[in-house]
């Protein structure tokens, strides 16, 4: 997977957001990467860092919010197992701008787990 990447689990029961790979999988033989999940914005309002509306992503029919707090590290041949199990649904990649509006969040944002934040600052996509 790559940056602006999303994806839905196929199984609701289990999480029902839509993700978005926020970072390029590191150099390093564990490939990380940090992916960030949406949620509806009357459903999250501690944290309006970013805020998305419909139209800036074709799966987004009500204003929502990236909810930093639940970003998270994964390996990206986790995220490609679950492909090829097909628990894993791709979606339509996120644009530049709204990239740049998750980024703007991110360097915003009280709300982001410190390993995650260390991982934008290291590519370069938030200042330190």
């Amino acid at each position: 997977m790559e940056i602006g990447d999303s994806f839905l689990l196929k199984d609701p029961s289990i999480d029902e957001h839509l993700w978005f790979v926020i970072t390029q999988p590191q150099s390093d033989a564990e490939g990380l990467l940090v992916i960030a999940n949406l949620t509806k914005r009357k459903d999250f309002f501690k944290d309006n860092s970013c805020i998305l509306v419909p139209g800036d992503h074709d799966w987004i029919r009500v204003d929502s919010v990236i909810r930093y707090c639940d970003a998270r590290i994964v390996r990206e041949s986790s995220l490609d197992a679950l492909v090829l199990a097909g628990s894993l649904t791709p979606m339509t990649t996120a644009s530049d701008m709204v990239l740049a509006k998750i980024f703007a969040g991110a360097q915003i944002t009280d709300e982001l787990p410190p390993d995650c934040r260390k991982i934008l600052e290291d590519q370069g996509l938030i200042d330190r």
